[in-house]
């Protein structure tokens, strides 16, 4: 019984230290208390594989004990951070209304520190009248001696559990998914004087100054002839999605409806590899429904020479000739070599276009 406690243990400590680490549960020192103790419970359960005398079972209680105080503080700090998310919101929440806004909110999820808690209690119960703590000295020498037979087994168990935590497929890069959301970059002049404040001048000041290579570059042109409230509506009909990985916290804020608080979320899981880790990391905050609303205004940059016709043809105004002709001079080695391919087959325009989708490893 002891050693299926041990084992649960070490994978659930693993299990916890590698999420934590995907999250990027790191931003400040609060943050970083639950991957130290994690870390230094591993050294702990090390030390107590390695020698299983009172000294590391001692140590190991302790550090259990920790887990305890460390997972109730969460609870406090988890719940603060919700509440401040909430107000920034909807400030119109108070009483009952805000508390319960605040447990059933995703940001961050108040019960996640609760797995501090069970880890604790788990290493607690396994070292609740642990054999060796009534050991004498000479026991404790003999149970040594026996443990060097066996310590290849323990630490393959510790390497095998540390390797089933951390596999995890790559997710692909790709295109937010646009809901009836123009892209100024291609879309044609009967498409853009139906979009709200666009008269026929601005329309032709897009015409002629496309393609934009970010959305501040756009902004900067209508920003002059409309004020912010246009801006506002216009965008939620017209955008140029973001660079997930490289925008700035002033491009991001064009997103219509868009606070500081979720610009600081955009922020802290940088760098982005696909969208469906932006589902994931965003999804933790706001509904369904928000995180789709929020990704037709973003991008993740692709790997050129690796993606996929499915991830290409994702990007807006990418025909199978254009999917074609990226990939025909596959692999490229930077991007010069990129611009000197696909001038054979489209416009200097087109390439700078497509070229700010890109990245080449």
């Amino acid at each position: 019984m002891h050693h299926l406690l041990l084992a649960l243990l070490i994978i659930g400590l693993v299990g916890m230290g590698a999420e934590l680490l995907l999250l990027r549960h790191t931003e400040t020192v609060w943050e970083l208390i639950p991957l130290l103790l994690i870390g230094w419970s591993l050294v702990t359960v090390a030390w107590h594989g390695i020698s299983r005398g009172r000294g590391s079972i001692r140590a190991l209680q302790a550090t259990m004990g920790l887990f305890l105080i460390a997972g109730l503080a969460g609870f406090a700090l988890h719940y603060q951070a919700n509440m401040e998310f909430r107000l920034e919101t909807n400030p119109s929440l108070s009483g009952w209304t805000l508390v319960w806004a605040v447990l059933s909110g995703k940001t961050p999820p108040i019960l996640a520190p609760g797995a501090m808690i069970q880890l604790g209690l788990l290493g607690l119960v396994y070292t609740y009248k642990h054999p060796a703590l009534s050991l004498t000295d000479v026991e404790v020498q003999k149970q040594e001696h026996k443990m060097k037979k066996s310590k290849p087994r323990f630490w393959l168990s510790l390497a095998i559990a540390i390797l089933s935590s951390s596999i995890a497929s790559e997710p692909r890069a790709q295109v937010g998914r646009q809901q009836g959301l123009t892209e100024p970059n291609v879309a044609d002049e009967n498409a853009l004087v139906k979009l709200p404040h666009l008269n026929p001048g601005l329309v032709k000041g897009i015409l002629e100054r496309r393609p934009f290579s970010n959305m501040m570059e756009l902004h900067k042109f209508l920003s002059p002839s409309l004020d912010s409230k246009q801006l506002n509506e216009l965008y939620t009909k017209m955008f140029l999605q973001i660079n997930l990985n490289t925008a700035s916290r002033e491009e991001i804020m064009l997103i219509p409806s868009m606070g500081n608080r979720m610009v600081r979320e955009f922020l802290e899981y940088r760098p982005y590899t696909a969208l469906t880790q932006f589902r994931k990391e965003i999804g933790k905050y706001v509904d369904d429904k928000e995180v789709a609303r929020l990704e037709q205004y973003v991008f993740v940059p692709i790997n050129l020479n690796t993606a996929s016709d499915e991830t290409l043809s994702s990007i807006p105004g990418v025909s199978s000739q254009v999917i074609g002709a990226l990939k025909d001079s596959r692999p490229y080695k930077d991007m010069e070599q990129f611009r000197r391919e696909i001038a054979k087959s489209m416009s200097a325009k087109e390439a700078a276009r497509l070229e700010r989708y890109f990245v080449i490893n």
